[in-house]
């Protein structure tokens, strides 16, 4: 079960200084439901941990 999930993991490497979107979750009870945004503003990477953490 775990090779399954494995398999449809993104790998993504990030550098500092990169921009990224973060994903919303919608689980705040003050959110609009389908009306809310899908993505926080931007973000700058500071610093990059290793081990995928």
């Amino acid at each position: 079960m775990a090779r399954a999930f494995n398999a449809r993991v993104r790998h993504r490497d990030f550098s500092p200084g990169d921009l990224i979107l973060r994903k919303v979750l919608h689980v705040m009870p003050d959110s609009r439901g389908k009306f809310s945004y899908n993505y926080d503003d931007l973000f700058v990477v500071k610093e990059v941990f290793s081990g995928g953490a």
